[in-house]
């Protein structure tokens, strides 16, 4: 089984991106018909993420199959939805990531924090030049090991405490992502969807 993102077409019209349960393989693993997968190789920096390609050919599933919690669709083909626009629709189903975007935010800043530490850590303690521990400066004195070290340390802890905060908030608001009058919930996805990319590019 999987979750698939697909417009939703009723009678001709789109009603946007929506979730599906979709199934993949019968009971015996092999691939139903109209169903191609393939594997995408291994992942740079990822070895243990496993990304593939799925592809659907004259493939069908039945209405029920739709995770209709943003919007339903009758018997009849009405469709009816808490959400009015496409957009909200589409976005608070992505909702579901947000949990995972804060945790990478988290993840990465930390990944980032542990060896910066140990390279100023170092510089503080390493001489340059000659055996004894009396006649040169520490490196970290240097105004060139500073203008790198410290930039990317300032960054690290930065974005370590607002993807902190960033958390906090998605556990306050989490409950709420499908009132659709909750401006908050707006601008939390907004400030999720930042530090994810923001943290893990630095």
């Amino acid at each position: 089984m999987s979750v698939i993102f697909a417009n939703l077409l009723v009678k001709g019209k789109d009603y946007g991106i929506h979730a599906f349960i979709v199934p993949l393989r019968d009971s015996g693993n092999t691939t139903l018909p109209g169903v191609i997968i393939n594997d995408c190789g291994d992942k740079m920096g990822g070895q243990g993420i496993d990304n593939g390609m799925i592809m659907f050919r004259n493939f069908r599933i039945p209405k029920s199959y739709l995770l209709d919690k943003v919007t339903q669709v009758a018997a009849d083909g009405t469709v009816s939805s808490i959400f009015a626009q496409k957009s909200k629709r589409f976005a608070v189903q992505l909702a579901a990531l947000s949990d995972g975007r804060v945790k990478i935010g988290i993840a990465t800043c930390s990944q980032a924090l542990v060896p910066l530490t140990i390279a100023c850590r170092y510089s503080a303690v390493r001489r340059q030049f000659g055996q004894s521990h009396y006649d040169e400066i520490q490196i970290l004195n240097y105004p060139l090991i500073q203008s790198k070290l410290f930039p990317l340390y300032s960054k690290a802890i930065i974005n370590y405490f607002a993807a902190l905060k960033i958390g906090d908030i998605w556990a306050e608001n989490c409950h709420s992502i499908f009132d659709p009058k909750n401006i908050e919930v707006q601008e939390m996805h907004a400030l999720i969807s930042i530090i994810k990319p923001l943290s893990s590019w630095n």
